[in-house]
């Protein structure tokens, strides 16, 4: 039975196709969002494991997505190498020294071996 001129199975058909994309409209939606926010954050130099945790949404998403995982290293880079121990107190960054020793006398000692206790 056609009502106004439309038979039913070409309205369900339509009304599927509509939903459907409306589904894949709000998933996009989704998905640009927590990509416009990874950017946000990837621009103020932000390696929290919020954004861990962002990167891999975006990267479940679309594993395709290159600049993506460059950033999700530079997290892992970024928290692996600045986690100090619980007991002691954060280094700043005038604090730190180069390892090499401008004094002759200083880098000889380093390499000195005591043989009397050998």
């Amino acid at each position: 039975m056609a009502s106004h001129g439309i038979s039913r199975t070409e309205y369900a058909q339509r009304s599927r196709d509509q939903q459907s994309r409306n589904r894949e409209l709000q998933k996009l939606k989704a998905y640009n969002a927590l990509v416009a926010e990874l950017q946000q954050q990837r621009g103020a130099g932000d390696y929290s494991s919020t954004s861990l945790q962002i990167t891999s949404d975006v990267l479940k998403l679309n594993p395709e997505f290159y600049t993506v995982w460059n950033y999700r290293r530079q997290i892992l880079l970024h928290i692996s190498f600045r986690k100090t121990p619980p007991n002691s107190e954060p280094i700043e960054n005038s604090e730190v020294k180069n390892d090499i020793v401008e004094d002759p006398a200083v880098q000889e000692s380093q390499f000195a071996v005591d043989i009397t206790t050998v």
